[in-house]
């Protein structure tokens, strides 16, 4: 009689153990994993400028072109180049501001053609990217230059003092905005808000060179 206690009680204490790990096996919440995907910035890597080659279109890419190459692409032109061997400085100078016969860039800057081309506006940064850091990660990631845009204390629309409007230009004879090497410079495209990002990997060198070379990345 003992013995048939003892079994109904091994009996029912199995028959809980595996209620109860039926139960617990029921109750597991399955794991879900979250994939976030980045998109790439279009990058243009050592584009260099120079005296003669002033001229760049970031809608097509390619090198920067003289003024009468880029004359017949007028309408795509964006970003020009602003050398003042008088002072030994360089900058970038919107491409319809250009177009007007006025300011301190009148009589060397000039191009009747090019207020038909992409205006731009230039921000200035306080960014010294040394190691390519801040603007390899624009590179890996173009949602980092919205981001950079944001850092209002870091980034701000260049000055353009008693000369012009602010966005203007960037960097110049004034020297309002940084523009040495590792320097970055920013700027927005005003056809349709593209922004992005100019790190300069060289720059003017008086008296040997008049020529900048710059990486660019920004917004597709």
């Amino acid at each position: 009689m003992k013995n048939y206690h003892l079994g109904r009680l091994a009996f029912a204490l199995m028959a809980t153990a595996t209620v109860f790990v039926a139960c617990h096996k029921n109750t597991t919440t399955p794991t879900t994993t979250t994939t976030t995907t980045t998109t790439a910035g279009l990058y243009y890597h050592s584009i260099t400028f120079n005296d003669s080659l002033q001229f760049f279109s970031t809608k097509t890419g390619g090198v920067p072109m003289d003024s009468n190459k880029a004359k017949k692409v007028a309408s795509t032109i964006d970003i020009t180049y602003m050398f003042d061997p008088g002072y030994w400085t360089a900058g970038f100078l919107d491409p319809v501001t250009r177009s007007n016969k006025s300011g301190y860039w009148a009589s060397l800057f000039y191009t009747y053609w090019s207020n038909v081309s992409v205006s731009m506006q230039w921000y200035g940064t306080k960014y010294n990217d040394f190691n390519g850091s801040i603007f390899n990660a624009a590179v890996t990631n173009q949602a980092q230059i919205g981001k950079y845009f944001a850092d209002t204390a870091n980034v701000f629309l260049a000055p353009g003092g008693s000369l012009s409007a602010n966005g203007t230009f960037a960097g110049g004879r004034p020297g309002y905005t940084n523009f040495n090497q590792y320097s970055i410079v920013a700027f927005k495209r005003l056809s349709d808000g593209k922004r992005g990002l100019i790190r300069i990997l060289s720059t003017i060198n008086q008296p040997i060179s008049d020529a900048t070379t710059v990486d660019i990345v920004m917004e597709h």
